[in-house]
């Protein structure tokens, strides 16, 4: 199959797909790290990392609709490497791991400052 142009709302979808569930796992992963840290007010920054938590797996659950919706299959060959499948067309999608964590900490940042 030949590559394509995605439209940038099914690119911003894609993103989102692949790089969302990377940072609901960093927010996992520092709560626990916060909790062995033994915090005078643990339960204030566990407040925030589980507010963190929902609204990620809410916009999470949100995607993963829209992909369905929008027909969007995916084949996953490695961590940030993807075979994408776009109105009968296929579409590769690789990103580098520097650029993916720019985009989760300013998503992090999101969550986590509004």
């Amino acid at each position: 199959m030949t590559s394509i142009l995605l439209t940038s709302d099914e690119e911003q979808l894609i993103n989102q797909f692949i790089l969302l569930p990377i940072v609901r796992q960093v927010l996992e992963r520092d709560k626990q790290m916060i909790k062995e840290c033994c915090l005078s007010f643990y339960d204030v920054y566990e407040e925030i990392f589980d507010q963190a938590i929902r609204a990620v797996s809410i916009d999470i659950r949100h995607t993963k609709q829209l992909i369905f919706e929008k027909k969007i299959r995916y084949k996953k060959n490695g961590i940030l490497n993807y075979e994408i499948y776009v109105r009968g067309w296929q579409h590769h999608t690789h990103y580098h791991h520097i650029i993916a964590k720019q985009w989760v900490q300013k998503r992090l940042e999101k969550y986590l400052l509004n």
